[in-house]
């Protein structure tokens, strides 16, 4: 396996990718999931989608995450029970009874396409069993009638025993007990979107009919007659409408619609409004990428409309969030927490009784910010003008003699933080040559630093090894490990040297890419021998690994697997194992409250809570969780919200 996987170790155009900024703390990129207003918190509620495809495992994973907006903040909601992960489901806002209301979806990494329903009210999801449900569909559309308080549910695609796909053209009704057909021959409607018109007090739905060459068609619920009724498209329509986002805009008596695909869509996003009569397209002072399978939903309180992730019809799925602001999508930026991200460098500074985490790899490309941890609350440090802003494949440490962490980038640029200011080092005649992923670690016996290991496109991976004392590299040519990228390492107190674990690598030029599972330790003087160890955790790559200052204890988690059930059959895996090295044996701790298995997270110790920080990584997807684990268990962090009157209708 390469390391230049998009997710893990993308190095490659790192100047188109270097931002210098934080990158938004959304949710990591995602399409179709969902999203409703919920006037009881004043928050938008999102669940579920699908992330782009996972070059590791070859995998696109549907998502079982809760997230609310404040209208300022992204926050994550960890509940159980949950729906399990799903995209393409429908959730509308039941507002009689203040709840969201979720049906159906599917989930592609395990063939699934379900029909359950679940309902989300006072941050909590309960299933609800009912006696009747439609068969399992996803992309099927939905609202919500306050006036009959019903959910109304349209067709949606399901996979034949051929695997082959085909489509449903049924109408259901959800009463907040049990599902009841209404019309099996309604018309041919595929990827309809179902919206209520809040002026004619009635549910509307737009689609493309089932001719070789699909027609745009518009029609109108007639619950009384149990039929849908055709209303005349005008000639001025929407044209690229599958899988786009419709939303009744209560303080403009219109109905929105944005986004879609069609077989030859534009690059630019369109939005269109419809009056009862006629369609009028926005015409926007800058445009926006074109996306289709977004999450859509209005909000009252703030009169405007939300739209978070959907696929670039010329790309991926994204993580953006944008708001209306008259004709125009606005970016909406956070900037309380770190973006989801791996391979962020997470050091304890006990002279500030903080953690400072830099930099990372996320959604869009590599950033170059520090945020400082402490009390359980996230700060972003400003940029200065010595802060380095082409600092990418970085590897850090901190030095407990200066006090203060060094950063060697991958151009083996070197920059120091002592808490307050940044310092750029002079660049030293004689320094290592450029790599990513390497390891860096601090050792107070030899009061240097030491960076070993690492990869490079043209070089392949490392096995040297150079001390850094604050000006000078000077390269150790004794004894060599085997070369290797993503390894563990870290200052052995009990055996006072530093000792390296794991990663991947090659054993000779010629030979295959390997992970490892064996273990090194490195003395100046002789340089690397192989510690004779009975049990590791195992071959694996990007852990999350820190040591216990009291103890001197290593503690590790997670990282990628590779599983080999048969010789035929290979599996990557993302664990969540925990596990401790206490100088000469490694063992398998149970802890309660495991979090999702990742690679490429930060760990480290928290001197003010005495506990141990896990922050974000990479499971398929980008993560900006936080995690701490006290000795015996794991807990989540997760902000509050106040919680507001319900917002009536204006």
């Amino acid at each position: 396996m390469s390391v230049l996987t998009r997710n893990r170790f993308v190095f490659l155009l790192i100047a188109a990718l270097l931002l210098a900024g934080s990158a938004f703390a959304n949710p990591s990129s995602r399409a179709q999931a969902r999203m409703v207003y919920d006037p009881t918190t004043n928050t938008m509620v999102l669940f579920g989608g699908i992330t782009p495809t996972d070059f590791g495992t070859r995998l696109a994973y549907d998502l079982d995450e809760t997230w609310l907006f404040t209208g300022s903040r992204w926050i994550r909601r960890f509940v159980d029970p949950s729906p399990p992960g799903r995209s393409g489901h429908v959730m509308v806002w039941d507002s009689i009874r203040n709840r969201a209301i979720l049906f159906g979806g599917k989930n592609e990494q395990l063939s699934l396409e379900y029909n359950d329903t679940w309902a989300w009210k006072n941050d909590a999801w309960t299933r609800i069993d009912t006696p009747n449900q439609p068969p399992t569909r996803f992309l099927s559309g939905a609202a919500f009638d306050p006036i009959r308080d019903r959910v109304v549910l349209f067709g949606g695609q399901y996979r034949k025993a051929d695997k082959s796909l085909d489509h449903y053209y049924d109408t259901w009704e959800f009463d907040g007990t049990t599902w009841r057909a209404i019309t099996t021959n309604a018309p041919a409607v595929r990827r309809p979107a179902l919206v209520w018109d809040g002026d004619h007090n009635q549910v509307l739905m737009i689609g493309v009919n089932d001719k070789d060459t699909p027609e745009q068609v518009m029609y109108a619920y007639d619950p009384a007659a149990a039929k849908w009724n055709s209303i005349a498209m005008p000639t001025t329509h929407p044209t690229c409408i599958n899988e786009s986002g419709l939303v009744w805009e209560e303080h403009k008596h219109k109905i929105l619609l944005v986004g879609g695909a069609c077989s030859s869509p534009s690059s630019e996003e369109e939005t269109w409004e419809w009056d009862g009569q006629a369609w009028t397209k926005l015409v926007p002072k800058a445009g926006i990428s074109r996306a289709y399978g977004a999450a859509v939903a209005y909000d009252p309180y703030r009169d405007t409309v939300f739209m978070y992730g959907g696929n670039e019809v010329f790309g991926g799925p994204r993580a953006s969030l944008y708001r209306l602001d008259g004709t125009d999508w606005v970016a909406v930026a956070e900037d309380v927490k770190p973006s989801p991200r791996s391979l962020a460098s997470f050091r304890t500074d006990p002279e500030n009784q903080a953690i400072w985490l830099y930099g990372g790899l996320t959604d869009d490309g590599l950033v170059m910010d520090l945020w400082r941890y402490q009390n359980s609350q996230w700060a972003r440090i400003p940029a200065t003008d010595k802060a380095p802003t082409t600092c990418g494949g970085q590897a850090a440490t901190y030095d407990t003699d200066r006090k203060r962490m060094v950063i060697v980038c991958g151009n083996m640029d070197v920059f120091e933080w002592d808490g307050t200011v940044w310092t750029a080092v002079a660049k030293p005649a004689k320094q290592p040559s450029s790599r990513r992923q390497a390891s860096f670690v601090y050792d107070p016996v030899q009061k240097k630093s030491v960076l070993l290991g690492g990869y490079d496109d043209l070089n392949g991976y490392f096995s040297d090894t150079w001390l850094w004392d604050g000006t000078n590299w000077t390269e150790v040519k004794k004894d060599r490990y085997t070369s290797r990228a993503v390894a563990m390492a870290w200052f052995d107190t009990k055996l006072q040297k530093v000792v390296v674990y794991g990663g991947i690598g090659r054993k000779n030029t010629d030979g295959r890419i390997e992970r490892y599972s064996d273990m090194w330790s490195f003395d100046p003087a002789q340089g690397w021998k192989k510690l004779e160890v009975t049990t590791t955790p195992g071959q694996r790559m990007g852990a999350q690994y820190t040591v216990d200052p009291n103890t001197g204890k290593v503690l590790l988690f997670g990282g990628l697997l590779e599983d080999l059930p048969t010789p035929e059959t290979r599996k990557e895996i993302f664990a969540n194992d925990l596990w401790s090295w206490d100088g000469s044996t490694w063992t398998k701790l149970t802890a309660e409250n495991a979090p999702p298995g990742r690679q490429n997270g930060a760990f480290a110790y928290d001197p003010i809570s005495q506990k141990f920080v896990l922050f974000g990584g990479y499971s398929g997807y980008y993560l900006n969780d936080v995690w701490t684990f006290d000795g015996t268990r794991w807990s989540v962090y997760e902000e509050s919200i106040v919680r507001r009157r319900a917002v009536g209708r204006r």
